[in-house]
């Protein structure tokens, strides 16, 4: 929903996901994500695996209740939570950047995440003319553990980070 006082998000079909989105393939919840990119720490080599945590299906799922994607009007300073259930998540603007791509530079406000996990960003980078141009997800210090039932202590810390930036506009 698309009203004056924001972007509300009602449905979704591939949600928390940075990647392409196609037609007919998994459906990937945030949990999921971060379950995955925890699983993929924990066993490195096991992303067959972690894989497996996908639900193939084309369902369009509702969110009850809505979630604020955006406020309107974007302006630095703007605060606003998107939702509290099944997590508390706040998103703000405290500058605006330029971001190159293929198609261009835009330049774009940068909507950025407060919730309660340190080691999670979530940044989107949105174009008042273009839209999101930008969006990325960054994980640090993510802890990697033995393979072994022997030794499940941390043996280091990763960091993951999806990328996912504009190509072209549609013209």
């Amino acid at each position: 929903m698309n009203l004056d006082s924001g972007l509300y998000v009602i449905a979704y079909s591939n949600p928390g996901a940075s990647q392409l989105v196609l037609p007919k393939t998994s459906v990937m919840t945030f949990e999921r994500l971060k379950h995955l990119i925890k699983t993929i720490g924990t066993f490195p080599g096991s992303f067959d695996e972690a894989n497996s945590l996908y639900q193939l299906t084309d369902t369009i799922q509702y969110y009850t209740p809505t979630r604020k994607v955006l406020t309107y009007p974007l302006t630095i300073g703007a605060r606003w939570i998107e939702f509290t259930f099944p997590f508390f998540k706040e998103r703000f603007i405290q500058k605006k950047e330029i971001v190159n791509t293929n198609s261009g530079s835009y330049n774009c406000y940068k909507l950025e995440t407060n919730w309660n996990w340190s080691n999670f960003e979530f940044n989107d980078y949105v174009d008042l003319k273009a839209g999101l141009i930008l969006r990325e997800i960054i994980a640090d210090s993510l802890p990697i553990s033995s393979v072994t039932t022997i030794d499940p202590d941390t043996v280091g810390f990763y960091k993951y980070t999806s990328i996912s930036k504009l190509v072209r506009e549609k013209k």
